[in-house]
């Protein structure tokens, strides 16, 4: 867990090179805080830009992103709380993640079917 005592801006510089990040933020006891999350690319580019309104009643609120343009990875995130009020970021994770091909899926819900068609047979015998 990191805290940030009178912080409105905090940049993340990550070590892995992953299409995968993401923190949960937990602002202030009992505030609203609104936060905008940049993730930013191993070529400076701005990947997209996340704008919520935090609670603090209702605990912490998941930021996340998954990128997967080749030869890029998330480098840092940057946030900011436009409150430049008190707040905890935790359970940071960052890592590579993998979209099925269509194939996989095809394969996936065939065998479900398969599976399906089974024990449907073993139902009608008994």
């Amino acid at each position: 867990m990191l805290y940030a005592e009178g912080a409105s801006t905090l940049t993340l510089s990550l070590t892995a090179h992953g299409n995968t990040a993401g923190f949960e933020f937990e602002p202030d006891e009992f505030l609203v805080e609104s936060v905008s999350v940049t993730f930013v690319n191993n070529l400076g580019q701005d990947i997209a830009t996340i704008t919520r309104d935090v609670n603090g009643h209702a605990g912490a609120l998941l930021f996340a992103l998954r990128d997967n343009t080749p030869e890029r990875w998330i480098d840092h995130i940057i946030i900011v709380d436009s409150d430049g009020d008190d707040f905890a970021i935790a359970q940071l994770r960052q890592g590579n993640s993998v979209i099925p091909e269509p194939g996989t899926l095809l394969m996936l819900g065939s065998g479900l079917l398969g599976a399906l068609g089974v024990m449907r047979r073993k139902m009608n015998l008994h």
